[in-house]
């Protein structure tokens, strides 16, 4: 969903109301658009940045959604917090 941020090109929550019963999984990241249209935004720990996962996961959740969150981590945090602090999401 970051992804979509980084590179300037959607709101995921509106990309998922177009998209979302094609998607068979995601990738969790968080970020923040790009303020020059030559570069890539900037990447944040999951939930610093300004996806708005509480409402992507609860309309993944009304869509019956079975497939894969993979977390995805090019950040220096320690794996192993970053991991947990991102798994809670889910349960909001």
């Amino acid at each position: 969903m970051g992804n979509l941020i980084l590179y300037g090109k959607a709101n995921p929550v509106d990309g998922l109301k177009v998209l979302g019963k094609y998607v068979k999984s995601l990738h969790i990241k968080d970020a923040d658009y790009p303020t020059n249209p030559n570069t890539l935004g900037q990447e944040y720990p999951v939930p610093l940045g300004i996806v708005d996962f509480s409402t992507i996961i609860s309309n993944l959740k009304k869509m019956d959604f079975s497939g894969c969150l993979v977390i995805e981590n090019e950040l220096n945090d320690s794996k192993k917090d970053y991991y947990g602090r991102t798994k809670s999401i889910w349960r909001n």
